[in-house]
């Protein structure tokens, strides 16, 4: 798949108020109560390179910042590096069905395929006896819902900020026939300087031609949602 190098936009001057992450969000996370956890310290990678050699890397597991209906994500450091990556983790126990395992496998090969400056970077995949490891670019900053929750409201500026990375984010994807089906603001990730990245390609699809559409619309988180695709209805 082509590449993208276009520059991201800058951050334009806001008025105080603006953007920002706020030590009530760490200490919220500090409040609740400690999580089971299911995942090794350190994680190992053992794969073969392109001349048949046998690489292993370590990944040492921090503390989780994310969990969802399938999944958990961790902060892991790559062991003898300086590299920190987010590692999104799933219980094999949750993979027992063919369509489940399915719908894990179309995730991790179209985000393999995504190269672009507003959508989350994809390291590696691999697995375990009881999970399977994608490892992601880390975004410190979480995502906009958590930006939205604390600030209630988001200046034009900032709006048009974020939304003009939004956009460009989905003009790549969708010129590449691929679907998210899934936008919300707690998939749009904040990196460390406040740029988005477009993330959790669970629902998308990749759509065969640019006519296709047996796929593309009933998809959706329900509380996002309008009522005509609730019920079905579409207008095209």
């Amino acid at each position: 798949m082509p590449r993208y190098s276009a520059p991201p936009p800058m951050l334009p001057n806001i008025v105080p108020g603006g953007p920002q992450i706020l030590p009530q969000q760490q200490q919220q996370q500090q409040q609740r109560p400690p999580e089971i956890i299911n995942v090794p310290e350190i994680v190992e990678n053992r794969r073969r390179d392109a001349k048949g050699n046998t690489v292993v890397r370590y990944y040492v597991r921090g503390k989780m910042i994310g969990k969802g209906g399938f999944a958990k994500c961790f902060k892991f450091t790559v062991q003898g590096k300086n590299k920190v990556v987010a590692g999104k983790v799933v219980d094999k126990e949750t993979l027992q069905k063919a369509k489940a395992k399915a719908k894990l496998l179309a995730e991790i090969n179209i985000h393999l395929s995504l190269d672009h400056p507003f959508i989350v970077g994809f390291d590696t995949f691999f697995e375990d006896k009881t999970n399977v490891y994608i490892m992601l670019e880390l975004c410190n900053n979480f995502t906009l819902m958590e930006l939205v929750k604390r600030r209630h409201r988001l200046s034009e500026p900032e709006a048009a900020y974020f939304g003009i990375q939004l956009l460009d984010a989905m003009r790549y994807l969708h010129n590449h026939n691929i679907i998210h089906r899934d936008l919300k603001l707690g998939n749009l990730f904040l990196t460390h300087d406040l740029q988005i990245r477009v993330g959790d390609f669970g629902l998308a699809t990749h759509l065969k031609t640019r006519d296709e559409r047996k796929k593309n619309s009933m998809w959706y988180t329900k509380l996002y949602s309008s009522r005509n695709i609730r019920s079905k209805r579409t207008f095209f």
